[in-house]
Parts: C-alpha cells; sequence; structure tokens
C-alpha cells in the first residue's frame, strides 16, 4: 500500500486561508471540507495567527537563543499594543450590555483577536460564536427600531430634546417604552441634549415712573386663556450690534402671542408687541399684563395703551425676580436652546432666525412638560 506524504502549506497559503476564515463567508467546516484539510489543523492555524500575527508560521527550523529572545519581544510587545488598541477603540463599550459588546468584536473581527476582545471586554467566547451563529437577538433587534426612531426625534427637535421629551414624543406616536431604557440607549450611542449656557438679564428699572401693584402674586396657573398675559425684554448680539426682543406669553398656555425685535431699547419695542398680541388674539375686559419694573413698561404711552383695552397693569416686586418667572424661563429656554449657538453676521439674520425659533418651532412643535408634553398650540386646541 502507498503511503500518502504529509502535505505541506507555504506561509502565503496559510495566511489566505486565515482570512478566508476571519474576513470571507466561509465557515471551518466548509473550508475543510473544499481544501481537504482537517479543522483541527486550519483552528490550529487560527490560534498561531492570532497569538504571533506576523510572525505566524515562520517556516521549517529553530531559531538562535538570541533570535528567540527578541521573537518573544516582539511578541509580547504586539500582544500589549494590540490590548492597548483594543481598549482605546472599545473605551465606551465597557460598560455597554453584552450585545453591545459582541456587534463591537463582530465589527473587529479582522483586525483584532477574537479571544483578546472577549476577554478584555468581559464576555465569553462561546457566547460571542453563539451570537455570530444565531444572529442578533429580539430584544438588540427592537433596540435598533427604537435608536432609529429617538434618532428622528432629536433631529426633528434641533438636538434640543433630552431622554424626558424624546420619550414623551414616542409614547404620543403610539411607541410604549420605559423611560430609563430610552435614556439607556440614547447614552450609549452618544445621543444629548445641547449644552446649555448660562443665562443672563438685566432690567432698567431706575426712573421717576408710576410703578403698578404686582397683582399676579407668582399665580402662574391660569384655567383659561386671554387671564394674565406677562411680558419681559432680552438682548442679542449681532456682528452689526445689539438687538432688543420683547416678548409677551399668554400665561395659560405658554404661547408667545406678541414679540418684537428692535435695534433700539425704546418703549416703542414693547408698544408694538403688546399690538401685536392684541391683534393676534380677542380678548375681554380685566386682562392681567405683567411685567417687570422696567421703564419701557411703565412710561405713560404704555399705560395708556393699557387703560384704551381695558387691560389691569401689574409689576413685579423690586428685586424679585421670580414674580416674573415664567416670561424668564422662556427667555432662558431662547438662549440656551438656539441664540447661544447661532453667530448672527447680521441684524435681519438674527431675526429670521428667531421668528423660525419663536413660530415655527417653539409655539408648534415643542413639548412643554409644564402643559403635559404638549406644544402650546395643541395645548389650546386640546384644553380650550
Amino acid at each position: 500500500m502507498e503511503i500518502e506524504k504529509r502535505r505541506k502549506f507555504s506561509k502565503g497559503f496559510k495566511l489566505d486561508v486565515v482570512n478566508m476564515i476571519k474576513i470571507g463567508d466561509k465557515s471551518v467546516r466548509e473550508l475543510s471540507v473544499e481544501l481537504e484539510i482537517a479543522e483541527s489543523i486550519l483552528y490550529r492555524w487560527i490560534k498561531q495567527y492570532d497569538t504571533d500575527k506576523g510572525e505566524a508560521f515562520p517556516g521549517e527550523g529553530h531559531l538562535k537563543p538570541s533570535e528567540e529572545e527578541v521573537r518573544k519581544l516582539r511578541k509580547k510587545l504586539a500582544d500589549v499594543t494590540e490590548e492597548r488598541d483594543i481598549l482605546k477603540k472599545a473605551n465606551k463599550h465597557l460598560l455597554q450590555r453584552p450585545e453591545k459588546k459582541y456587534d463591537f468584536i463582530v465589527s473587529n473581527k479582522a483586525r483584532f483577536s477574537v479571544e483578546k476582545m472577549c476577554r478584555i471586554l468581559g464576555v465569553s467566547r462561546s457566547g460571542y460564536y453563539k451570537r455570530k451563529k444565531n444572529g442578533k437577538s429580539k430584544r438588540a433587534i427592537d433596540q435598533e427600531r427604537l435608536l432609529e426612531k429617538i434618532t428622528e426625534i432629536y433631529y426633528e427637535s434641533r438636538g434640543l430634546y433630552g431622554s424626558p421629551r424624546i420619550s414623551a414624543e414616542l409614547k404620543r406616536r403610539g411607541e410604549s417604552c420605559d423611560k430609563k431604557r430610552i435614556a439607556r440607549i440614547m447614552q450609549e450611542s452618544g445621543i444629548r441634549a445641547k449644552t446649555v449656557k448660562r443665562y443672563r438679564r438685566t432690567t432698567n428699572s431706575n426712573h421717576n415712573e408710576k410703578v403698578a401693584d404686582n397683582r399676579l402674586n407668582q399665580s402662574f396657573i391660569v384655567h383659561r386663556p386671554n387671564k394674565v398675559w406677562v411680558s419681559d425684554i432680552t438682548y442679542i448680539r449681532t456682528k452689526e450690534g445689539w438687538l432688543y426682543l420683547a416678548a409677551i406669553l399668554d400665561l395659560y398656555s405658554r404661547r408667545v402671542i406678541g414679540w418684537r425685535l428692535d435695534k433700539d431699547l425704546g418703549s416703542d419695542l414693547v408698544l408694538r408687541a403688546l399690538q401685536r398680541a392684541l391683534e393676534e388674539r380677542k380678548i375681554e375686559e380685566g386682562i392681567i399684563f405683567h411685567s417687570d419694573r422696567g421703564v419701557q413698561y411703565a412710561s405713560g404711552d404704555m399705560r395708556k395703551m393699557l387703560t384704551e383695552n381695558k387691560i389691569i397693569q401689574s409689576m413685579s416686586r423690586k428685586g424679585n425676580c421670580y414674580d416674573n418667572a415664567v416670561v424668564e424661563s422662556f427667555f432662558h429656554t431662547l438662549k440656551t436652546e438656539h441664540i447661544n449657538f447661532e453667530k448672527y453676521e447680521t441684524r435681519e439674520q438674527a431675526k429670521l432666525s428667531i421668528f423660525n425659533y419663536i413660530e415655527l418651532f417653539y409655539n408648534r412643535k415643542r413639548l412643554h412638560s409644564t402643559l403635559g408634553y404638549r406644544s402650546p398650540v395643541e395645548f389650546e386646541k386640546t384644553e380650550s
């Protein structure tokens, strides 16, 4: 009987086979059948490659003691370097769920040793191969579906919504999900609301004009529209110079019902904002109009306009910013969500930008926690 000679394979052939297993779509079993090579030999090649990388399959013969020492040092350095690179790339996955860790291993199996990645990420190789064989779990598939919806809502909100508002919007769209789960998915995916900056305000109450009594007294809960309007002024920086914004909100729905932008900080600024609110709303006698003690609100022209429309004037107590907290909260939102992320070249550019935010987003789309996560316009339609 003729004895078959032991087959020999070149280093290049072995590397090609290993790459076919790692990167290609062939399994060890399939290649074993097609190449007529025992599975145990193929697994040995894979292990040797994972261990030695470029030093794998050196050929026949033995190295000299000095060469062997160099080889060991190079191997140790390669191991340390690979572990460092794995940690660097997998840093954000260390505290995540096993499904995410297995996704990382699948994505990087051609670059790093599966064994090392499993060890560093704290998962089992058997779990990885089971995940690879069976595909993604139902939970992982559902999480990808949720992430897609979360991302859509996030960009629709201009990057302003955190997990509470995104959870509320998902619920409005018929998606039943736990708030903590939404927060975790957003954290794992690096989705977070824009970082806010501090809001500052100034009021010029040093004047000799008549000051109205405080009729609001921090009663911010109103059960009907057009019962209490609140107003204030803030400023916006542009490269052309300052731009001043006077805004009037209906305390019932937090809707901005009148606003005016101008380069001049005079009484005409609030008069035009009030005129716009009067054109916007049908009012009855006895509306309370609350503001701070700024000279624009205390002017004779302002008092006259309020009297002619049978509107009762109310002003905050001196030095008490909480008396006008609702409108100041709106300015804080406007600046920390929008203005502070813009750099306006001209006043006209700022006007268009602020119109877009107030009329297209804030009044009609932005969910308010005070309103049960509804927009002001939606709240008025459903509650009035």
